[in-house]
């Protein structure tokens, strides 16, 4: 029989080793939590508790070779919410919308929101933030406050706006070198963390963490602020004298590859992008393919002296037209040309260069397309670059090579072409072009230099110093006399090219050319896309080259080589002296004529407008006298932006009061007679409806 209590013994020891078995497990348990998992849990619980508030990084500077500023960022306060603080979000949504100028329903919906953070109005202006910050104190806002960020401003406004490119609201690059190099300027971006309870309120006395941002690296471009100020005049003078759909230039140092300038037009002001059509910001110098016309002859002379098909001395018979597969190839002047290599190039004959092309024959011509970069991107650190199109090399009939061999029936980039021509340049050597110099630290530590990438030589030394010598000709005797450039010898080579479909009527002008032909440093390329009325290169291309290549040397400080003449054969005349170029913003065409020609320049004004409101190069740019300023004279209405005080000396009262309200400016007057001083000087850029205290005095 079962001894009494045994049972009992047998139950309070099972339930011993159950309950001390548990809390063994429990124990282990909380150990390996407390001890094992101990800093991960903590880790997580911070993380909860903590409220990130971004503090955006500084975007790197953008200068130009010289160090001169082209983008640079500046402080702007945002303002933000923590939605779960916020007190009576109707309120104040009200209050901001009112203050900020921005959307009720939209701020309310933002103010309440599950979320921790919220933007609701970045980067404001200073009287923005002035009155945020008011408003928070005096109207005791929680959950509402102000964080800085980087506001991106372009210095130059639409100096090099294609090259230089956009960012966004949140400093991310959207086109140009902001976009190539976002990576680089971008920066790496902070935060303030601030311990919050369950319920979203700041703990007092808890953590409170600021990791500094770390700003973004300067590029140090090959652009040169002053060549480019220059090469815009020039589109603006082309833009003037023609009335273009377009018109580009490019210039491209030939021994390194750098891009100095690009300018083109129409063209857009960075900082106020979305006021211009978005047509605008299109980089069709690098973006679109266009038929090159004459202006692509030299590379086929050049592949058949490569070739040893012909010299310089090679006799020519070129017809004034030629019958071929149908058709008829015609010379641009329906006459012939009989000489020798100089005179076919010189003259700019398509039948000689027709005779030309079907000597080098289909696949040695491919060859030299595809030698010269016209088949490939060049691989210029830009976004958005096309290639040439051309008919596939298998299928290329005879025709085909005919055409092709004077301009047509292939497309080309600009940059393509202004690479080509400066391989000419180089002794044959073709580079690829860039727009990058250096890459810096914030503290000016040098991370990366780009150095000049030859790509390979296409043509010898000799052939390129022979053709150079042929296309100094062109300027000289030929067909782009209009380039002359005086005290120095420069190369060049005419083009007109009709645009699809044939019989349009729509002509593309251009000129491609380089300086000095003994050492040369420059290679430019024009392009004038519809001009109206007269359509040749060599007739409304080629002056612009002349002008802007003459300026370029010069500012390049390069000593003439010969007798400083208008054109070829005139007598000398003496080299003018530099000059600072007068502002003549916010002035009438007919006082801006006066003041120009009283420093020593010429004005081309266009536009109908009442006054001058943009000009290139800016006031304050050195030059020699004598040569252009380009102008443009609009109406001014009210809400066009800001505005540029002018120049009010000398003028009675009811002149500036005038010329002040047709800029939707207003003016205090101070004495009598005529204006000797004002505040705000001249130059300044202030809102519409801004006071200019203006004092006069009588005449002496």
């Amino acid at each position: 029989m079962p001894i009494p209590g045994v049972n009992f013994r047998r139950r309070m020891l099972i339930i011993f080793v159950c309950t001390a078995g548990f809390f063994f497990f429990l124990t282990g348990r909380l150990g390996y939590i407390q001890f094992a998992q101990g800093e991960w849990l903590r880790a997580q619980a911070m993380e909860v508790r903590l409220r990130d508030i971004p503090v955006e990084a500084k975007r790197g500077l953008i200068t130009d070779r010289n160090h001169r500023e082209l983008a640079v960022s500046m402080n702007a306060d945002s303002v933000f919410a923590m939605p779960v603080q916020v007190k009576n979000p109707a309120e104040v949504a009200r209050l901001l919308s009112d203050s900020l100028k921005i959307d009720y329903d939209r701020t309310f919906n933002r103010l309440t929101q599950m979320r921790s953070f919220v933007y609701i109005k970045r980067k404001i202006t200073p009287e923005e933030s002035k009155a945020i910050r008011e408003l928070i104190k005096e109207k005791r806002l929680t959950g509402v406050d102000l964080t800085q960020e980087g506001k991106r401003v372009y210095t130059k406004e639409r100096v090099a706006a294609h090259l230089v490119g956009i960012a966004g609201i949140d400093s991310q690059g959207l086109e140009g070198l902001e976009k190539q190099y976002d990576e680089q300027l971008r920066g790496r971006p902070g935060r303030i963390q601030i311990e919050a309870d369950a319920r979203g309120r700041t703990i007092n006395g808890a953590a409170h963490q600021y990791i500094q941002p770390r700003d973004g690296n300067t590029l140090i471009t090959t652009i040169d602020e002053n060549i480019q100020y220059i090469a815009q005049r020039g589109v603006d003078r082309a833009m003037l004298e023609t009335k273009a759909k377009r018109a580009g230039i490019i210039v491209m140092d030939v021994k390194t590859g750098g891009i100095l300038a690009m300018a083109m037009a129409p063209d857009f002001d960075p900082n106020r992008f979305g006021d211009w059509p978005d047509a605008n910001r299109r980089n069709w110098m690098i973006a679109d393919t266009l038929e090159p016309g004459s202006m692509f002859k030299p590379l086929v002379a050049a592949a058949a002296m490569e070739e040893g098909l012909i010299s310089k001395d090679t006799p020519f018979n070129a017809p004034a037209g030629l019958r071929m597969a149908g058709y008829t190839i015609n010379n641009w002047n329906n006459r012939p040309v009989t000489g020798t290599l100089q005179d076919v190039i010189a003259q700019s004959s398509n039948t000689g260069f027709v005779q030309i092309g079907l000597k080098l024959g289909i696949p040695k011509f491919y060859q030299y397309l595809r030698a010269f970069g016209m088949t490939e991107e060049t691989e210029i650190d830009l976004p958005g670059e096309a290639k040439g199109i051309n008919p596939p090399e298998k299928r290329a009939t005879q025709l085909d090579l005919a055409t092709m061999s004077f301009g047509q029936t292939l497309t080309v980039t600009p940059l393509q072409m202004v690479r080509a021509m400066a391989a000419i340049a180089n002794d044959g050597y073709l580079m690829t072009p860039h727009l990058a110099g250096e890459i810096r630290s914030p503290e000016g530590e040098v991370l990366r230099k780009q150095e000049a990438r030859p790509v390979r030589q296409v043509i010898s030394r000799q052939v390129a110093r022979e053709l150079s010598a042929l296309m100094e000709r062109v300027i000289s005797q030929g067909t782009g006399r209009n380039a002359y450039v005086p005290g120095y010898q420069v190369a060049g080579k005419t083009g007109t090219a009709e645009k699809l479909p044939r019989g349009s009527g729509k002509y593309i002008a251009n000129f491609v050319g380089f300086g000095p032909v003994k050492n040369p440093r420059l290679a430019v390329v024009i392009i004038i896309d519809e001009p109206v009325g007269v359509y040749y290169g060599g007739q409304i291309a080629a002056p612009v080259f002349g002008e802007i290549m003459g300026d370029l040397l010069r500012y390049l400080e390069i000593p003439p080589e010969q007798s400083l003449t208008s054109k070829p054969g005139e007598p000398p005349r003496p080299l003018e002296q530099p000059a600072a170029v007068p502002s003549l913003l916010n002035l009438t065409p007919a006082d801006a004529e006066r003041d120009a020609r009283a420093a020593g320049f010429v004005l081309k004004t266009g536009g109908d407008g009442l006054l001058i409101t943009h000009q290139t190069p800016p006031p304050g740019a050195v030059l020699r006298k004598g040569s252009v300023i380009s102008a443009e004279a609009r109406t001014i209405f009210p809400g066009q932006g800001q505005m540029t005080v002018p120049n009010l000396k000398g003028k009675n009262i009811k002149d500036a009061a005038a010329l002040l309200g047709l800029l939707n400016l207003r003016i205090k007057v101070a004495g009598t007679g005529v204006a000797v001083k004002q505040e705000p000087a001249p130059g300044t850029k202030v809102e519409p409806g801004t006071f200019v205290t203006v004092e006069f005095s009588p005449p002496h």
